[in-house]
């Protein structure tokens, strides 16, 4: 770090008063001199101008925070701050006791990170490091998992990272037991039926259901979904989803996606074999009709989501069909793709996935109670986040025109956790990260989202929050309430864009923290 830089991180964090110890020792413009002008700059910085900020009672949080993380970037040449910065770090342990870093802990993981950064050898820095890092990671309840943040599988937390590695969850755990849906590949999870077993299929179904014979003829691309249980003696069963007549076209590769997970007393979920909705056509005739579900999209037997739910736990011979629109523990949506189910710390099961409200493609989050066996959705009224940008922003209305399928909200709408206004209806919906619970249980969000901007530019860009309550409330990376839902529109009281508010800042020094404790951190941004 250069003498002029310092100077500039004194100038850029002294509190008005102060006057920063001069610095000086330029350097030579003369090319042949540059070496020994820059060990003459390395001896002539001090860390005494930003000491005295830390120092002065004058000096605001903020002014602090930034403060220590200059020090940090200067590294051995900051040495001499080393006390000082031990006496802030052992003051808010004190205060605040010994506990896990958290992203909104600002001044508090600056220290840890700068203290490394200088010397962290130096049995000072040691004791607080072990103190405020080291222990409480090290507590038995911390190390039951090996991994810092988890999406309550080990399936989940090794998928590829990356945007279609991430479009479903089809392994799950339970008691011991794995059960897997086909092939567990994304895209590809149905099993291919022969033609030899077809025909015997359409003979099964043809007396009762004679469109059988002509439905999808001659199409190479006809599945069934397999399922598998593991058992720890390594004994393997298998079972197919409604018995082995139940056949669907999967020439659209999103039909052959499928998510599986265990509630925490053990029931199966099985959801996929639609693109955003259910499609008749796409299934055998006779195959919907056995499952007592109507193909007229009017009926309340109609299916809201292509969802089961297991009789019995651990159990795949026998699933109920929980999808239609008038059962009680259906999705409260009737547009879903690429569902991904994750488990809390404790075992408490949410599903997140591509959603539509308002005419746009949005993400929604539901939490299931085991009790009610009911979903319940998250977040907030898209109405209310239009309505705040309005207010912030009243040259944003000017963007704000008609969109391809439906105007901008106005009145309520159903609960959804990341929404955008913009002109087009489509949002890709699958993300690296998604949602992740840490070990402390805090839940984290980052979903990719496309909405329009207070200029009318078109943002693609991320959301990041995080909640303490199960999804019921979320806060910023500094720890701001942020009202639901969330979004990159220039909406203050909802906008989570990653790229505001030094968001990707503040993860990158917490996760720094986590890294130096051996953790590996999710993909981000």
């Amino acid at each position: 770090l250069t003498v002029e830089a310092v100077k500039s991180l004194c100038d850029s964090t002294v509190p008005k008063g102060i006057e920063p110890a001069a610095i000086s020792a330029p350097l030579s413009s003369s090319a042949g001199s540059q070496t020994a002008a820059v060990k003459a700059t390395a001896k002539a910085v001090s860390a005494d101008p930003l000491i005295k900020i830390l120092d002065d009672p004058r000096s605001t949080l903020d002014q602090r925070i930034e403060t220590v993380l200059n020090l940090g970037k200067m590294r051995k040449d900051a040495k001499e701050a080393v006390p000082a910065l031990v006496k802030m770090m052992e003051g808010i342990l004190e205060q605040e006791g010994a506990r896990p870093p958290r992203i909104e802990d600002h001044l508090r993981n600056a220290l840890l990170r700068t203290l490394l950064d200088i010397d962290r050898n130096d049995e000072r820095v040691k004791d607080v490091l072990s103190k405020g890092l080291t222990e409480p990671l090290a507590r038995p309840s911390n190390l039951s998992s090996s991994r810092y943040f988890s999406q309550g599988e080990l399936s989940r937390d090794t998928r590829a990272e990356n945007d279609n590695g991430r479009a479903y969850t089809p392994v799950a755990t339970w008691n011991e037991y794995t059960f897997q849906v086909g092939t567990a590949e994304m895209f590809k999870s149905a099993t291919a039926i022969s033609a030899e077993d077809y025909q015997k299929v359409v003979a099964g179904l043809a007396a009762d259901f004679p469109d059988a014979k002509t439905w999808r003829k001659d199409n190479a691309s006809l599945y069934r979904l397999k399922i598998t249980k593991t058992g720890p003696d390594g004994n393997i069963q298998s079972a197919f989803l409604e018995g082995e007549s139940f056949v669907f076209d999967g020439s659209d590769a999103k039909v052959q996606g499928w998510s599986i997970a265990a509630d925490k007393d053990g029931f199966l979920h099985l959801m996929g074999g639609q693109h955003n909705a259910p499609n008749p056509a796409n299934y055998i005739p006779g195959s919907w009709e056995r499952m007592g579900l109507s193909r007229n999209s009017k009926d309340n037997n109609y299916p809201a989501q292509m969802y089961w739910v297991s009789r019995n736990p651990g159990d795949i011979t026998s699933f109920v069909f929980a999808g239609r629109k008038e059962d009680p523990r259906s999705l409260p949506t009737s547009y879903w793709n690429y569902m991904n189910f994750v488990q809390d710390r404790e075992g408490e099961l949410y599903t997140y996935g591509r959603i539509n409200i308002a005419g746009l493609q949005s993400w929604g989050l539901y939490r299931y109670d085991t009790s009610s066996h009911e979903w319940e959705a998250l977040g907030g009224d898209a109405s209310k986040l239009v309505a705040n940008g309005k207010a912030a922003h009243p040259d944003w209305s000017n963007y704000l025109i008609r969109q391809v399928r439906g105007p901008v909200p106005v009145t309520p709408q159903p609960n959804t956790l990341v929404w955008a206004w913009m002109p087009n209806f489509y949002n890709f919906c699958r993300a690296p990260f998604g949602i992740y619970f840490d070990i402390t249980n805090r839940m984290h969000v980052n979903m990719r989202i496309r909405g329009v901007g207070e200029s009318g530019q078109i943002i693609d860009s991320h959301v990041y929050a995080w909640s303490d309550d199960g999804g019921k409330t979320f806060c910023r990376a500094d720890g701001t309430p942020l009202a639901l839902p969330l979004t990159i529109s220039p909406a203050p009281d909802h906008n989570a864009d990653v790229n505001s508010h030094d968001t990707l800042k503040w993860w990158e020094l917490w996760t720094s923290l986590l890294k130096e404790a051996g953790y590996s951190i999710p993909k981000f941004n």
